[in-house]
């Protein structure tokens, strides 16, 4: 197990090292940084919510609030589950950096397996493309498009790993499928909500 984990954890770097070569410009070098940041995505999530508020008005407070639970919990079990995976140290492992040079602009402290925000923003997404049935019939390539392009900018900013952000995607997409399924059981369960009565007495 401990060569296998080895051998995991230099391959992890080496793609680290190649999509760094692959994508280099001079534009992400000035703003990976910045683009790669969590809080530079918010008006994505302002977006769903008026996906959701557009998508279904009569439940937009109720599918808001469970999009909330959904990114707050992502994140917790990313943390919880990087506090495992990175002990003894888990927010300053030697062996992430050993013989891989992180950019300049790179905050060891943040990297984390899996990654937190990266879990966040796919949780939160699964659980509003799950909400909204009418994105299921849309190419899903276009639709994870712009996650997939934050994952990216995550590694080459240097604030994870591509370790890091396959645990994040498959954190976010088993929390946002857990968090739908709970939000429509709790829907069906409430009590319905009678329809007025416009049957013609005639009929």
């Amino acid at each position: 197990m401990k060569v296998f984990a080895v051998w995991l954890y230099n391959t992890d770097k080496q793609l680290f090292a190649s999509l760094r070569t692959a994508l280099a410009s001079r534009f992400l070098e000035t703003n990976a940084a910045m683009l790669g940041n969590l809080y530079a995505w918010m008006p994505f999530f302002v977006f769903l919510a008026i996906m959701i508020y557009l998508g279904k008005p009569q439940t937009a407070v109720y599918s808001i609030f469970f999009a909330l639970g959904t990114f707050i919990l992502s994140f917790q079990a990313a943390s919880l589950l990087s506090n495992y995976l990175m002990q003894p140290a888990p927010w300053n492992s030697e062996y992430w950096f050993r013989g891989v040079q992180l950019p300049a602009f790179a905050h060891g402290s943040e990297i984390s397996l899996p990654d937190w925000p990266i879990a966040s923003m796919v949780g939160t997404f699964h659980f509003v493309r799950l909400r909204l049935k009418a994105w299921q019939e849309t190419n899903i390539i276009l639709l994870w498009l712009p996650v997939l392009m934050y994952c990216l900018l995550r590694v080459y900013a240097g604030y994870t790993y591509p370790l890091g952000v396959v645990f994040g995607i498959l954190v976010g997409v088993l929390i946002g499928w857990l968090m739908f399924q709970l939000a429509r059981n709790v829907e069906l369960l409430a009590p319905a909500v009678a329809a007025p009565e416009d049957d013609d007495p005639a009929e």
